[in-house]
């Protein structure tokens, strides 16, 4: 790993994956808006996507088994203001994918200027191409990460928090269970 001087160093006692994300900090604080809006929306679209079923079920449970049709309509106008909010909140997934160039661009930018302005020695010490060629390289991937990953990662874990969450009210002992297998889980990959 190529480490540019005057960079300081994250805390020894850090995971690997908190100082990584760590050194990013400079370069998102600038989206962070964008950042919480992502995870906002993707949040607000998993949670009606869970309510969704519980309102068919309320439905064929009320107004179908009784036969109410003027009863149906009510639930059939609250999934269509469901399926809107969804649509519209889903849409914020798609922020990062935006600016993931922009992101890239401030990165790659900052890094290469800090890479030319190098006293000689370095250059000497390290081939510049090399650096370059790893410098570039890198910054895509932190692109990458950025535009897509990112947004995965926030909406496996929301759909997991927001799944145990549904499953703990609506059914305590199921909602223990599962939870109880979540923690072995969770340990083992962080």
């Amino acid at each position: 790993m190529i480490r540019l001087p005057g960079r300081r160093s994250p805390a020894a006692g850090a995971s690997r994956t908190t100082k990584g994300i760590g050194r990013l900090r400079p370069w998102l604080l600038p989206y962070r808006a964008r950042i919480a809006a992502m995870i906002f929306g993707d949040v607000v679209a998993l949670v009606v996507q869970m309510i969704v079923p519980l309102v068919v079920a309320a439905a064929i449970d009320g107004p179908v088994t009784t036969g109410d049709a003027a009863g149906l309509w009510g639930a059939v106008w609250i999934l269509v203001g469901l399926l809107v909010v969804q649509s519209v909140a889903f849409a914020a997934r798609f922020i990062p994918t935006v600016h993931g160039p922009t992101l890239e661009f401030d990165v790659r930018t900052d890094l290469l200027g800090r890479l030319l302005h190098q006293p000689p020695a370095y250059h000497r010490r390290v081939g510049t191409g090399h650096a370059v060629s790893r410098l570039v390289g890198d910054v895509k991937e932190i692109g990458i990460w950025y535009a897509h990953t990112s947004a995965f990662l926030v909406s496996t874990g929301a759909s997991l928090l927001a799944a145990a969450v549904m499953m703990v009210v609506l059914q305590p002992a199921l909602g223990a269970a599962a939870l109880l297998a979540l923690s072995p889980l969770t340990w083992l990959v962080w």
